[in-house]
């Protein structure tokens, strides 16, 4: 397995540069291995419509990880970082379970 942190901390480890690690990388693992991407520092975009989540095109799009997605196996972040890569709504009250549940979901798939 090959496990790759913080890509959006690391300027010269983003887009294309990280999807070239990420080939190499998988090209010496036993059977293609498993490639993991942990995210942080994901910051808050700007993106035209903040009501709805962002497309697969889109965030094939992102400068910073755009290139590097077909590549990951595993892609960890966190609640806000999710908010903010892809537009979901999250409440995050008692009420809002069953929807936010419903929002993350349809994020990541």
């Amino acid at each position: 397995a090959f496990l790759f942190g913080y890509p959006h901390l690391l300027p010269m480890m983003q887009g294309e540069a990280l999807a070239h690690i990420f080939d190499k990388a998988r090209t010496f693992m036993e059977d293609g291995g498993v490639i993991a991407l942990d995210l942080n520092g994901v910051p808050d975009t700007d993106y035209p419509s903040k009501t709805t989540t962002r497309s697969v095109a889109d965030l094939r799009n992102d400068p910073v990880l755009g290139p590097a997605l077909p590549h990951v196996d595993i892609l960890h972040m966190n609640e806000d970082e999710l908010v903010n890569l892809t537009g979901c709504q999250i409440e995050g009250t008692d009420a809002s379970q069953l929807e936010d549940e419903f929002n993350i979901a349809s994020a990541v798939s």
